[in-house]
Formats: structure tokens, sequence, C-alpha cells
């Protein structure tokens, strides 16, 4: 559920841009047109500026010709032809995209799921339904750490989820 609450907030909230003083882009894939555009709007208003994908097919192709890269790819996970999984694992197979930040905006959220997204490469985790200030956290969050630091947050949040699931029984 999105939180309208937040909508002054977000409306309010500080511009957030590159160092060199550019607005920051971001890649909205989802295959769900509403959801698409609420995200697409909300990151507008927060200072973000945000181009679409309905599919990973198409998110790739939108990231194939931007120039420059998206600094970070907002993905859902369960979508028609390329899934989330299938497209976060072509973009960091590729060296020209593997440093983007990319933060999973899904349903799926098993310990199972979070530990493949975080195995696959993801750089941060949106569980829908979810609140607009929980969306535009996690984004700044992941946005404000530089390549390396998010290597060692996705490692730390792998150990983590690693330690809170109970070890299995050995019967034998």
């Amino acid at each position: 559920m999105i939180d309208a609450t937040d909508d002054a907030s977000v409306r309010a909230a500080p511009e957030r841009t590159c160092p060199r003083g550019a607005l920051r882009s971001i890649l909205v894939v989802d295959d769900d047109a509403d959801i698409r555009q609420l995200l697409a709007e909300l990151l507008r208003l927060t200072g973000y500026r945000p181009f679409t994908a309905a599919s990973g097919v198409e998110a790739l192709a939108r990231l194939d010709t931007a120039v420059p890269p998206p600094s970070l790819v907002l993905l859902d996970v369960q979508m028609p032809e390329l899934d989330g999984w299938d497209t976060l694992r072509e973009i960091r197979s590729r060296p020209e995209l593997g440093h983007l930040a990319v933060v999973l905006c899904t349903v799926k959220s098993s310990p199972g799921d979070l530990a493949l997204g975080w195995s696959l490469g993801c750089d941060g985790f949106v569980v829908k339904p979810f609140a607009i200030s929980d969306l535009i956290a996690e984004v700044d969050e992941v946005l404000a750490l530089p390549p390396d630091g998010r290597r060692h947050r996705r490692a730390a949040a792998a150990l983590e989820l690693a330690a809170s699931i109970p070890p299995s029984i050995d019967l034998t």
C-alpha cells in the first residue's frame, strides 16, 4: 500500500543532484503501467529524473542507448518476457553496466527471494506494498554509496540474512 500521507513530504524534499550538479536519472522498470507511472512521478517530485521501461527486454534496450546511463535502476521482479532476476543477471554481466545501482521493487520477500536478490547483485530492496518514504529512503541510501560501498552493503545483507535462517536439522 502506498502511504498517501507522505505526499507533502515528497513534494518538499530537496532536489537530489550528482556532484556535477545534473539531476540523477533513474530507470523505472515495471510491467504494470499504473505502478510504473506512479513510481516515475514520485521520483520526479523528489528531484530525480525518471525514465521508464515496461519489461526487462525494454530496460536493457534503454540501458544500451542511455547516454549517460542512469544512476539507478528500480526493477520489478515479476515481469513477462525477461523477469527482474534475469534482467539483473544481464546488467551485472555487462562490464559497461555492472556498476549501476539496482534496487528491486517487488512483492517477493521470502528469505529465499532476498538471498537470490543479494547474490545476483542487487543493491537494495523495496517490498510492495511500500510507504513512499521507504522507497525514497532506499533510493537515497543506495545512491549515497559509491560502488565499493554498495558491494559491502550487499555482502553484509547476505551475511545478515544467512545468520537469520535457522540451521537445518541433520537427523543422520
